[in-house]
């Protein structure tokens, strides 16, 4: 749980997209630290809790719901989230390699389309949304 605090999606004051700093990526989004590893690791947590040994965090996330981990809800939303966000990375990544360039994870969010831009936020709320469960849940930072 503490491991999942460390990367958190990169939303801002009213859910704009908070742009990495540094670097020649400045003006884009990292999609896999900022929402697939945070999603990968809400899975692991709950797989723990849950008790299963499955790798894949699909499998993870649906070992939960049946141990009552979480709900039906809760499954779905971080399965939509990751797929999504699994989906846009890939979808960039062939970009990149159909250009000539390497195959990053960065993303100008101005080079998706709105409906997107959309679903992006949403699955980073979600996955904020669920960091701070895991937080509260686990006593994150208490022990």
């Amino acid at each position: 749980a503490a491991n999942d605090q460390q990367h958190k999606p990169p939303l801002g004051l009213f859910r704009r997209c908070v742009l990495e700093k540094h670097g020649a990526e400045s003006k884009a989004l990292n999609r896999k630290r900022r929402g697939i590893m945070p999603c990968t690791d809400i899975a692991r947590v709950f797989a723990l809790d849950a008790g299963t040994e499955v790798i894949n965090t699909r499998d993870r996330l649906r070992n939960a719901e049946a141990a009552h981990v979480i709900s039906n809800e809760a499954a779905e939303d971080l399965i939509d989230s990751y797929e999504f966000l699994s989906i846009v990375r890939l979808q960039h990544q062939v970009k990149n390699i159909k250009e000539g360039k390497e195959a990053d994870n960065y993303v100008n969010p101005n080079e998706l389309s709105s409906l997107e831009r959309r679903h992006l936020k949403d699955a980073f709320e979600l996955i904020s949304t669920y960091q701070e469960v895991l937080s509260k849940k686990y006593n994150q930072g208490q022990m």
